[in-house]
């Protein structure tokens, strides 16, 4: 009894945070199951993107509303992250769970440092910004280098239900506007965690005997209400404070995967 009341206030945390954040509910979630609860990496990653999807979509009706979601960057990610996404999804049941673990590790610290190297974690004067956050581009081109990212992204959010959240908000830092970047990064995470899930599905339904009904019975209530919650903070919480929660979600996940490998 007690470990259901613990996964029903985790569900309300984690998604609190992740809508907030923009980042995947995942880099708790997928952990979480495997250590804690003994699922296998297949079942793993399958209950996360069920319960990240609830929870995301709730977040993805709230973002629209309120105006925060640029569209034409979203369509020039999704191409590239559904995809990836897609080709991640084989791969789960073919690599070990100590590989995944220890490759999130590392990619979820790289992406830590990029982050601090490369955002602003100072709140910035309306007077100094660049003109150009608010002039609305009819075309936007993404770098390959970006592009990279986000196909990196999409394939690990395949493997192991994360990683295009967390490059999204790397990406998406250089060519939205600040109020809208998580909101996006949200949009971009559900599109292309259903992509994975129409993998995932039927390679859990056809190999896997581990019943996850009473855990989706558990997480899908709390994340909804984790994800309005975390909507409601989203629409007034600071950029600059986002980036810095979102740079330290990133050390403490990776670390914890890189320790419990």
């Amino acid at each position: 009894m007690i470990e259901w009341v613990f996964l029903f206030l985790a569900g309300v945390l984690v998604s609190f945070f992740s809508v907030l954040l923009g980042v995947s509910s995942a880099v708790v979630f997928t952990p979480l199951f495997i250590i804690v609860y003994g699922l296998s990496v297949p079942t793993a990653v399958m209950l996360s993107i069920i319960v990240k999807l609830v929870a995301m979509s709730s977040g993805v009706v709230s973002f629209f509303r309120a105006g925060m979601v640029d569209m034409a960057l979203v369509k020039k990610a999704v191409i590239i992250t559904m995809p990836a996404a897609v080709v991640g999804s084989f791969f789960t049941q073919i690599v070990s769970e100590r590989i995944v673990s220890l490759a999130l590790g590392v990619f979820l610290l790289v992406l830590g440092v990029t982050l601090l190297q490369h955002t602003n974690l100072q709140p910035t004067p309306l007077s100094r910004m660049r003109i150009d956050f608010f002039v609305q581009k009819k075309e936007v081109i993404l770098r390959k280098i970006d592009a990279l990212r986000l196909g990196m992204g999409g394939f690990l959010t395949g493997l192991a239900s994360m990683g295009t959240g967390e490059v999204s908000d790397i990406v998406l830092s250089r060519y939205a506007r600040p109020h809208l970047i998580a909101g996006t990064t949200v949009v971009i995470l559900v599109c292309t965690g259903i992509a994975s899930s129409l993998v995932h599905l039927p390679q859990y339904i056809l190999r896997s005997d581990e019943a996850i009904l009473s855990y989706v019975l558990v997480l899908l209530p709390s994340s909804i209400i984790g994800a309005r919650l975390g909507m409601m903070e989203a629409t007034v919480l600071p950029e600059f404070v986002r980036k810095k929660a979102l740079v330290v979600t990133l050390f403490v996940a990776g670390t914890l995967l890189l320790v419990l490998a």
